[in-house]
């Protein structure tokens, strides 16, 4: 059975992955195993377009504000969808955009990141030491 809000490992990726490429069908795995067929199909993507690591995981934080903007508003602009999101900026999973543009609609700032505050703490301890 697929496990909601799991990730998988990458061992278990490459084994759904060989599957498809053995001629095996995303649905027929969903069916078999109950791991999503879209998210089967994203990474058998992934694994053709950029090798294991494709596949690995990549946190949030990671992007720059200014992406993590530009991908909401193109959401809500109707311009796409989470998916075609998710391929045109080479992010893993649907749920990433979904978060996003639900922080950005609940009114918060889109820097989750630590690197990010650590940073700003830094510069404002600059500013603190250098007045």
């Amino acid at each position: 059975m697929g496990r909601k809000g799991s990730r998988y490992t990458i061992k278990e990726k490459l084994f759904y992955i060989g599957l498809v490429t053995q001629g095996m069908a995303p649905n027929a795995v969903q069916r078999k195993y109950g791991v999503e067929h879209s998210q089967v199909s994203r990474w058998v993507k992934r694994y053709g377009l950029q090798g294991i690591d494709g596949l690995r995981h990549r946190l949030m934080g990671k992007y720059p504000s200014e992406l993590k903007l530009k991908i909401v508003l193109e959401y809500l602009e109707g311009h796409s969808s989470y998916p075609r999101l998710c391929d045109k900026y080479n992010i893993p999973n649907v749920s990433t955009i979904y978060q996003l543009v639900h922080q950005y609609t609940s009114g918060k700032q889109l820097t989750w990141s630590p690197v990010n505050k650590i940073d700003n703490l830094n510069k404002d301890f600059f500013v603190l030491c250098h007045d």
